[in-house]
């Protein structure tokens, strides 16, 4: 699936200890992959709905400017330093909490996936029933009281997000109940746990495979002797 250097051998079979120091810094990844995806080919971009890469390289450039000269109005380097990693640290809640509707969930590569899910992202018609089903499969959505709503910021319901992605936040919590009633009628499994069991579910799939990748990394030092 992909060349594993000589970092991906050291932190892979550890993965489930380093998850959380991970999402402490998982916000630079996301400017990374922005310009990757900005910058990818045309019918990668218009599988992520993106329309405008000029624009949206445009606006990424104007926020860098800006947050650097808003840095620099700090008084020493150490700091301006201190401010970036706590600033950037603090999202990592933000970052756990996306990673728990997903990391757990079956994937699949865009060969694997049904075609009529595959037409579906690039003709932006979402009326396949394949596409409902896609959805319901690889996302995990957390319970939790109304009035936690605000800490989970709606992010708690990626079924709905995924099913209805222009719909707002606020609604996503009347949505998913329409959601599972149409699951109830039809037999279709609507995945929902904790928090607790969410960060549990995530652990164990990365200690998986970690091990599968610790007995892979064994086995080919072992061919090469």
């Amino acid at each position: 699936y992909f060349p594993l250097d000589s970092v991906a051998k050291k932190v892979l079979p550890r993965q489930h200890y380093l998850y959380y120091i991970v999402m402490l810094f998982a916000r630079f990844n996301l400017y990374v992959q922005s310009v990757l995806l900005l910058t990818s080919d045309k019918r990668t971009r218009l599988m992520k709905g993106v329309k405008s890469p000029k624009w949206e390289l445009c606006a990424l450039a104007g926020f860098a400017t800006w947050y650097i000269y808003l840095v620099t109005f700090l008084p020493s380097p150490a700091s301006r330093i201190a401010f970036v990693l706590l600033s950037h640290s603090v999202a990592g809640v933000l970052h756990i909490q996306i990673t728990l509707s997903h990391f757990a969930m079956p994937t699949y590569e865009v060969s694997q996936r049904p075609l009529k899910v595959e037409a579906a992202a690039i003709t932006e018609k979402s009326d396949h029933p394949a596409f409902l089903a896609h959805q319901l499969k690889t996302s995990l959505d957390i319970t939790c009281p109304w009035w936690m709503d605000w800490f989970h910021g709606g992010l708690q319901f990626q079924a709905a997000h995924h099913v209805f992605p222009r719909s707002p936040r606020h609604r996503a919590r009347q949505l998913s109940i329409i959601i599972k009633n149409f699951c109830k009628r039809h037999g279709m499994k609507y995945n929902e746990v904790g928090f607790l069991e969410a960060n549990r579910m995530v652990l164990k799939t990365l200690s998986d495979v970690a091990l599968d990748t610790h007995n892979y990394i064994t086995e080919m030092a072992n061919l090469q002797g």
